[in-house]
């Protein structure tokens, strides 16, 4: 188990969630550099789920005709679509279960085992 070697680590760890707030509008003349982009999407990429099966696909829009083209799905992010350069989109399945198909592409494809579905 891995554990954070003292308080002022602890306390950055607070200090660091006690900062989060939702940007409600984007300055549109202001742009997030690619190289942190890129970080972004790796954070993304290697977030852990149950089993190694990480059920996303992560979507980097930049293009304004695919922004307006969602707006009717992003009635929440009208003031975040029309100020950002970019809107990165996770796409999450919700058809996993221990004996879903995708299940069973994974264990057998990319995992290269033995599928077994019991019943939890």
């Amino acid at each position: 188990m891995i554990q954070m070697a003292n308080e002022t680590q602890r306390a950055h760890v607070l200090q660091i969630a006690n900062t989060r707030f939702a940007t409600k509008q984007f300055d549109p003349t202001r742009h997030i550099p690619a190289q942190d982009w890129q970080t972004i999407l790796e954070v993304g990429r290697l977030a852990p789920s149950s089993f190694g099966y990480e059920p996303w696909r992560f979507v980097l829009l930049k293009d304004p005709q695919l922004k307006e083209a969602i707006k009717p799905f992003a009635w929440g992010a009208l003031n975040s679509l029309a100020g950002a350069d970019k809107i990165l989109l996770i796409l999450a399945r919700t058809d996993v279960t221990y004996d879903a198909p995708y299940i069973q592409h994974l264990v057998e494809d990319v995992k290269h085992k033995v599928y077994s579905p019991t019943s939890p």
